[in-house]
């Protein structure tokens, strides 16, 4: 009686390992091809069709394998087709079991790890902006400071000589002469001080037309420079944000699992083997998806083998019934045509007696 219940609880317990594998591939299944399919109810409808029939097939297969061995009643070209649909629905399993554990496995933090990446080369960019700003700013202050000496190095030049001329004519106008003290003397040094104020005044007016221009050539210049430090700088962001977006970062630690690259580290140095990390995702989900159907297979397959007696039986006694059925309701259609038959030749041998009796009362009459 114990070993009844182990085996009716093992039973159960292979049942519902095989109902939950079948579940989670057929939720695998619906997700992958509602991504490839733009109605959602449709992928749905088509992926529990689909995992419904392997289960089906799987089952099916099995009984009729164990329980009909004569080639006529199941044929090899049915089984042929039998083997050729289970094998394509498990691998469409495998496919789509394939494609969601990759998508959820692999890089699981490449947008994050790209965003950064081209945040760090856009504040780069911007910090190169500022740089050159603050260095073309920097140009300019140093031409104004370098014109601002020059202007003052010019006027303090003249500065100088003009007032050691005052200082000769505020001497001449102490020497008074027959009560003039606007000698000669005197008006050559007023003279030589309007020539030297004139003078200044040309060369400041000189000196600031070449200022102005030298303004405007160095405006122009570095407008140009500006504009193309600016242009070289905007394409190499854009060159690095391309190159950023065209990178795979298959190899790079931050994009990938941390629980992956960790045991990556650790086979590398205990067996001295290097495998990438996108590789460990091809394998890990291959084996996950191969193992989940190996599991919904065995489980239908182990349990139908298990349920196979009763099954025998139950199979066998219907059809048993039915045939006994379809005898019966042969055998009763059979009596009802004879019956029919008898009534009808009855009716016709009536009739014609009939028939005569009046062509004998038409004689006699």
């Amino acid at each position: 009686m114990k070993l009844t219940h182990f085996f009716r609880l093992s039973w159960s317990v292979q049942l519902l390992v095989g109902l939950g594998l079948f579940m989670v591939s057929f939720m695998i299944e619906s997700t992958v091809l509602q991504a490839f399919i733009a109605a959602p109810v449709l992928a749905v409808l088509l992926a529990a069709a689909l995992e419904t029939g392997k289960a089906i097939a799987i089952i099916w297969h099995r009984y009729l394998e164990l329980h009909l061995d004569s080639h006529q009643l199941y044929p090899r070209s049915t089984r042929i087709a039998s083997a050729v649909f289970r094998i394509g629905l498990v691998g469409l399993s495998v496919l789509c079991s394939l494609l969601f554990l990759s998508d959820n496995l692999d890089r699981p933090n490449l947008d994050q790890v790209r965003e950064g990446d081209v945040m760090r080369i856009e504040q780069q960019f911007a910090q190169d902006i500022a740089s050159l700003d603050k260095s073309l700013a920097l140009r300019r202050e140093q031409l104004l400071e370098r014109q601002k000496i020059e202007y003052d190095d010019v006027r303090g030049a003249f500065v100088e000589r003009t007032q050691r001329l005052e200082s000769d004519l505020k001497a001449e106008m102490d020497n008074v002469v027959n009560g003039t003290f606007k000698g000669p003397r005197y008006q050559e040094i007023e003279s030589r001080i309007n020539v030297a104020l004139k003078a200044r005044d040309d060369r400041l007016e000189e000196l600031s037309k070449m200022h102005q221009q030298q303004k405007a050539y160095a405006a122009a210049e570095l407008g140009a420079e500006e504009t193309a430090q600016r242009n070289r700088l905007r394409k190499d962001l854009e060159n690095q944000r391309e190159r950023l977006m065209q990178r795979d970062y298959a190899d790079d630690e931050r994009a990938n699992d941390t629980r992956i690259v960790a045991f990556l580290k650790v086979v590398e140095s205990v067996f001295d083997v290097t495998v990438l990390p996108l590789q460990f995702v091809f394998a890990f989900s291959i084996l996950l998806s191969l193992l989940m159907e190996i599991g919904i297979l065995l489980a239908f397959e182990t349990v139908t083998v298990a349920m196979m007696p009763a099954l025998r039986a139950q199979h066998e006694e219907t059809l048993n019934n039915e045939l006994l059925d379809a005898q019966l309701r042969g055998e009763m259609q059979r009596d009802t045509a004879e019956h029919e038959a008898a009534v009808t030749r009855i009716r016709r041998t009536g009739d014609r007696v009939m028939e005569k009796a009046h062509e004998f009362m038409s004689a006699t009459g």
